[in-house]
């Protein structure tokens, strides 16, 4: 009997772990469909099959694909940014230490399994779908610029930056930033001449060192 009970329990505890992951099945079911067919071409039916659910139970998590649109970009870039808050908070080493660091990582980040060809999915899909285009703006490119300007705040306050419109310059390089990641996803595989994602990289981290900071080499 009370190997009856302790396997019902176990069944029962197998269950409950699975309901609980259920969003998040449903919502890397939906990433991959939307950076693979649009968002407008993905139809709720294709990911419930995709995360192997009935269409109605997709509802019991989500109100319709456009909540599930902004809870795929809620768990893929969020996490980003809030690394990037507590790198900020907690750095002492060099301005241009601090720059490469998260841009490094801002590419590693959005190019992962959880978020790749999501910038390039918003991109394409903003002029069709302005209140989507509307939240991934609020909720991830306002933050993204906000962190690039606490960036450029922390060499200001170590004295090693140029003077120069602090609001303009974090708009332009996030541009550059997100641009990479489009030109991953969209034109990079036509380059007849590619070059490495490190020595992309370092280029772009030396170009913003060089435009924005005062460096020896300046």
């Amino acid at each position: 009997m009370e190997e009856k009970q302790e396997q019902s329990n176990s069944e029962g505890n197998r269950w409950q772990r699975r309901k609980e992951q259920r969003p998040t099945e449903i919502i890397q079911a939906a990433k991959k469909l939307f950076v693979s067919q649009g968002f407008a071409a993905t139809k709720v039916a294709d990911i419930a099959k995709e995360a192997g659910i009935q269409p109605g139970t997709l509802y019991v998590y989500f109100e319709n694909k456009e909540a599930l649109f902004k809870a795929v970009i809620e768990e893929s870039i969020k996490p980003l940014l809030n690394y990037a808050d507590g790198i900020i908070d907690n750095f002492t080493d060099s301005p241009q230490e601090l720059i490469r660091t998260l841009v490094q990582r801002w590419w590693d980040t959005l190019e992962s399994d959880a978020c790749r060809g999501i910038p390039k999915l918003l991109t394409s899909e903003s002029q069709n779908f302005p209140e989507l285009a509307a939240f991934y703006t609020r909720e991830c490119i306002d933050p993204a610029k906000r962190m690039i300007y606490r960036v450029l705040e922390y060499a200001l306050n170590k004295k090693e930056i140029r003077l120069l419109n602090m609001e303009m310059a974090s708009r332009v390089i996030f541009f550059i930033l997100h641009q990479l990641l489009v030109n991953a996803h969209s034109f990079a595989e036509y380059d007849p001449s590619p070059v490495s994602t490190k020595a992309m990289l370092n280029t772009v981290s030396d170009f913003i060192i060089r435009s924005v900071l005062k460096t020896e080499t300046n």
